[in-house]
């Protein structure tokens, strides 16, 4: 970037780049963000070893987790040789966790022995734990992403583009366009708040109906008419649809692009108010950085 700026003479001209992330923020944000996915992640179950009698220097590592092969298994533990060579032993502590993946929705029962778990020579993956032990642990098939910025000048302090950076490039911090969903909606009542509407402004939160589109609240309950106030802070979605019917699609998507979203990203239907369109990780702590900053992007 230095380069196509200013030249070719930056590379041997002496300068020092200055970045605004805190080394010690990033590994902190890395790790959040592994513990969250391997989390999540564990609670949908497990999807069985990556594969049965393959040499192990053909699987990578991936941040702290390695790849190991199952050399023994016993009743409630089970042995596993590393890519160093080093043998370890997994407790049942460290795999209890591991209920059969069916599908997103559901899994399996608790499993009662290592062997309904992992057989010999099958390839998994292994986490070091806080105590010192091994634990059971498989490739995320979700990701996600983690910006820190200061508001006050918009400078990063972290930021994590997924899992791990050497099993995708892809970032999805900067790069992954997503439906940002309920969190725009606060930016929505901020055009509303400009259009001259107060936290107790009375809205309606009952059924309503364009064209063919019924929209509904996610606990499918209607609460009448309520305040602004308590239509965010209960994330109710007609309220949200009808504040954006009243002041204007077009302002509103104005002021989102105020806030760092892309509006050429937004739709230009009410379905804007759910959190339709697209926007980064970024441009959402952008946003609400916004906030923080008293009104100043």
């Amino acid at each position: 970037a230095l380069v196509s700026r200013y030249g070719e003479q930056v590379v041997n001209g002496g300068w020092r780049v200055r970045l605004t992330v805190d080394s010690q923020a990033q590994l902190d944000a890395e790790k959040a963000v592994l513990k969250g996915l391997i989390d999540y992640d564990h609670r949908h179950g497990w999807r069985g070893a990556e594969a049965n009698d393959e040499p192990l220097e053909n699987f990578s590592r991936y941040g702290s987790m390695s790849p190991a092969k199952v050399t023994k298994v016993n009743s409630r533990s089970f042995e596993a040789i590393m890519p160093s060579n080093e043998t370890v032993t997994v407790n049942w502590s460290g795999m209890r966790w591991a209920r059969k993946y069916i599908s997103a929705d559901r899994f399996g029962n608790s499993p009662s022995n290592a062997a309904q778990i992992v057989n010999k020579d099958d390839i998994i993956r292994l986490i070091p734990t806080d105590s010192g032990n091994w634990q059971l642990a498989q490739i995320p098939d979700v990701q996600g992403s983690l910006v820190s910025l200061n508001p006050e000048t918009g400078a990063i302090n972290a930021l994590v583009g997924g899992f791990d950076f050497n099993y995708s490039k892809f970032n999805r911090a900067v790069q992954g366009w997503r439906q940002p969903g309920s969190t725009i909606k606060p930016l929505v009542y901020t055009a509303a708040l400009e259009k001259g509407y107060h936290p107790d402004s009375i809205v309606s939160d009952q059924p309503i109906q364009v064209g063919d589109w019924k929209p509904k609240n996610s606990d499918g309950r209607f609460l009448g008419d309520i305040t602004l106030r308590r239509g965010l802070y209960l994330s109710r979605n007609l309220v949200s649809i009808r504040l954006l019917q009243a002041i204007g699609i077009s302002d509103a998507r104005n002021l989102l692009d105020q806030f760092g979203l892309d509006k050429e990203k937004l739709p230009t239907t009410l379905s804007l108010a759910l959190g339709a369109g697209q926007a980064t990780t970024l441009q959402m702590a952008t946003a609400y950085a916004t906030f923080a900053n008293g009104g100043h992007r």
